[in-house]
């Protein structure tokens, strides 16, 4: 009966044991890919937060290039695959919402001051005042409006000051002038606030000083707590002769 040596015996025990598997590291920059992509929501915030979502992607292309040359090799695509579609997601998104926010609220303030050059063309002049008063001034819906600014003094004065303006006398008092809006030429947002330009040329009529533009400036403000918005007229100016 032959009898097997200790080295044969051990080279078979060898043989029949399974190899262990390589052990290989994660990529850090496929986890700091995918660290930027779950921060990336922060972009939903405004636009100076826009670079969260950019950052990863110089970090995807730093561990992709890991994952494809590392020595030894690493792990870790799917979570730069992650990392990179979330921040591709949020990135879009934030873009989306701020162009849907800049056409809504460039034609609700177009509308707005639309109408409360309405007003002066009407003649309501108190009502007007009102809408260029902030509106923690301006009075209760249904007040009598020419008692209250006969009653108040300071409100008064600035309603005198209000109507002596160039601009405004020139709209109110002059039935043919003709004005059409040309353009937004500002738009600033500051928290829950936006500050609009608008430019309106003087198509008919004549406005004093003004060589055919006339500029109004208006506020859309969200007060905390408050999903309603408060407009006001912050200003109203024309454009300067230039010899």
């Amino acid at each position: 009966m032959e009898r097997s040596s200790p080295a044969n015996t051990m080279m078979d025990q060898n043989h029949g044991e399974p190899e262990l598997p390589q052990y290989r590291a994660i990529s850090p920059w496929a986890v700091a890919t995918l660290i930027a992509g779950l921060a990336a929501p922060l972009a939903l915030i405004g636009p100076l937060l826009w670079w969260v979502p950019l950052i990863a992607i110089p970090l995807a292309l730093l561990a992709f290039r890991q994952l494809r040359t590392g020595d030894p090799p690493y792990i870790g695509k799917n979570a730069a695959v992650c990392g990179i579609c979330l921040a591709a997601l949020f990135a879009g998104w934030a873009v989306a919402q701020r162009l849907s926010r800049e056409v809504r609220s460039t034609s609700e303030a177009q509308r707005f001051v639309d109408d409360w050059l309405e007003l002066l063309r009407q003649g309501k002049m108190h009502e007007a005042h009102q809408v260029a008063t902030t509106a923690g001034r301006r009075t209760a819906i249904g007040t009598d409006l020419e008692s209250f600014y006969k009653v108040q003094l300071e409100a008064g004065k600035e309603f005198e000051a209000f109507q002596r303006s160039p601009i405004i006398a020139a709209i109110a008092k002059n039935s043919d002038l003709e004005l059409a809006f040309a353009e937004i030429t500002t738009h600033a947002v500051q928290g829950n606030t936006d500050y609009f330009t608008l430019r309106y040329e003087v198509v008919r009529g004549h406005v004093p000083s003004t060589n055919g533009s006339i500029w109004i400036s208006a506020k859309r403000e969200i007060p905390p707590g408050s999903t309603l918005a408060e407009w006001q007229i912050n200003s109203y100016s024309a454009t300067e002769v230039t010899e």
